[in-house]
C-alpha cells in the first residue's frame, strides 16, 4: 500500500459531513470548511455526505468501521442544498 492521501485536501460538496463521526473527525479541516447551504443542517440530513467522506478518508487502524481509500487525507466539508 503506497497511496495514503498524505498532504492531500479533498472538498466534499454534498449534504454535509457529521463532524463527530469517529472515523472522520480527525480528518476534517475545520478551518477550511464552509457551508453553502441555505438551511441549517440537521445531523440526519448529513448521511450521504458522511458516507461519501468515509469512502474517501475514514481513518485506518482505529478499530472502528472501515477505512477510506485516502485515509491520511484532509477533508473540507462544503455542504450545499
Amino acid at each position: 500500500l503506497q497511496y495514503t492521501g498524505n498532504n492531500i485536501i479533498i472538498g466534499v460538496v454534498d449534504t454535509g459531513i457529521m463532524k463527530n463521526n469517529v472515523d472522520l473527525e480527525n480528518n476534517i479541516d475545520k478551518e477550511l470548511t464552509k457551508s453553502f447551504s441555505r438551511f441549517v443542517q440537521a445531523e440526519n440530513f448529513t448521511t450521504h455526505g458522511t458516507q461519501v467522506a468515509g469512502v474517501i478518508a475514514a481513518e485506518r487502524d482505529n478499530k472502528k468501521c472501515g477505512v477510506g481509500v485516502a485515509f491520511n487525507s484532509k477533508l473540507v466539508d462544503l455542504p450545499v442544498s
